[in-house]
């Protein structure tokens, strides 16, 4: 059985799994019937500009969630707040 390194964005979700390049997304996201093509669009947005560093937190921005989907800022606000109601991702906010 072939093994995988897990990133550190699993350390927290323990659902996805850094391949390379390309990142397996859990089946559950893609059947959640609580979740508009817009949220999947977003998360999907999200983790491909995600960083799988450890000790490394990549902010991404609006605008490039914008040329990546074509969603705009309030919709995008919208969808990240409720992937984040459901636990598919986590919010770490600045102190300023």
């Amino acid at each position: 059985m072939e093994e995988y390194q897990r990133s550190y964005f699993n350390q927290f979700t323990s659902s996805y799994i850094s391949l390379g390049k390309y990142k397996k997304v859990d089946i559950k996201i893609i059947l959640d019937t609580n979740l508009t093509h817009n949220d999947l669009a977003i998360y999907l947005a999200i983790l491909y500009g995600a960083s799988y560093k450890p000790n490394f937190f990549q902010k991404i921005s609006s605008e490039i969630i914008y040329s990546l989907t074509g969603i705009i800022q309030a919709n995008q606000t919208k969808s990240i707040k409720k992937l984040e109601k459901y636990g598919y991702i986590e919010v770490l906010r600045d102190r300023y």
